[in-house]
């Protein structure tokens, strides 16, 4: 059921967590065209208005931008009350601009421009335990952290990965605040910050996905999932990095790319949000939950018919569980790095 609309081609970005009421921000999108064919560009705010019952959401501020952008996000900043929008370019920049500015319609709300990167920037994400902390990644595997109350000099994670690949996605850690993950064409990575040096390269030589997207696991520290973005091999994989010579499991039901997808804060399951064209349903089962099928099942109370009626599953649902009894036991210790 669709709740609000905008007929953008842009990148999107929702408002801190703290921040009432409620906004979206949309950022042109790099190598995208819409149907008028138009080539400006802009960073705009709306405001959600779920008071209000139609499909449209009222624009509330746009900046216009000489360039598009791959990637914006929206974080909280000290001293702010509507935090900072940070958009990665298509001409290698990082353009920072301040939201308190844009929502009082300040015509100086570009609070800074950071130009150490070559080539586009497409990867972004802010700190959630430091919210001044930015990790950014672009061409060449170029990977920088600033400090945005002093960008003069950002540092990296460590040596640059090799080959030289473009950055696709970078990831902080939602339990560890040092752990950053990334994503290039042939393998993911996760850093070190203290060490200042990659601890695990994630590669699957046996599906050989190109992973576009990596999202943390919200509570289990050692937990993510990869999301390809190749047609050929549209799937998406959850690791534990604890046994990570192969995923935990992996999601193939979708027909075409996915675009999007975000863990939940709450549960570890899977929120596609655009597809090419997805041709059936697939349902991604937490740990707790198969945990819970799994007890039942040595216990022995009920039958395997009796249980997969119980919990609406399939016959084979329940014996792709029971087949991972080791893995799903292991899952459930302690995940702390």
């Amino acid at each position: 059921m669709r709740v609000k609309e905008i007929d953008r081609t842009a990148n999107v970005a929702w408002s801190p967590e703290n921040k009432f009421p409620i906004y979206i921000a949309t950022g042109t999108a790099a190598q995208q065209l819409d149907a008028t064919f138009s080539t400006s560009s802009s960073i705009e705010l709306y405001s959600l208005n779920l008071d209000e019952a139609t499909l449209d959401m009222p624009q509330v501020a746009s900046v216009t931008s000489n360039f598009r952008f791959h990637k914006i996000v929206w974080g909280q900043m000290k001293d702010t009350e509507s935090g900072y929008l940070i958009g990665g370019s298509e001409n290698g920049s990082i353009y920072i601009y301040s939201a308190d500015k844009m929502l009082a319609k300040s015509a100086d709300c570009l609070v800074a421009e950071l130009t150490r990167h070559v080539g586009a920037v497409k990867a972004l994400d802010l700190n959630p335990f430091q919210p001044n902390l930015l990790a950014s990644g672009a061409g060449d595997s170029e990977i920088y952290i600033w400090d945005l109350l002093k960008t003069e000099n950002p540092m990296t994670p460590g040596q640059k990965s090799q080959p030289p690949e473009e950055l696709a996605c970078v990831a902080w850690n939602q339990q560890v605040q040092h752990i950053l993950g990334s994503t290039f064409g042939s393998r993911s990575v996760v850093w070190d910050l203290r060490k200042n040096e990659p601890i695990i390269k994630i590669s699957d030589s046996m599906s050989r996905i190109k992973a576009k997207l990596l999202a943390w696991h919200p509570e289990v520290a050692t937990q993510l999932c990869l999301s390809s973005e190749d047609d050929h091999t549209p799937v998406i994989q959850v690791w534990d990095l604890r046994y990570a010579t192969s995923p935990l499991k992996v999601l193939e039901s979708h027909r075409n790319l996915s675009l999007s997808f975000v863990a939940s804060a709450f549960r570890f399951t899977l929120t596609i949000h655009s597809v090419k064209m997805s041709k059936r349903k697939h349902s991604a089962y937490t740990i707790d939950f198969k945990l819970q099928i799994l007890s039942e099942a040595e216990e022995k109370k009920l039958t395997k018919t009796e249980i997969c009626k119980k919990h609406s599953i399939p016959n084979s649902t329940l014996s792709t569980i029971l087949k991972d009894t080791e893995k799903l036991q292991k899952a459930r210790d302690d995940s702390k790095f």
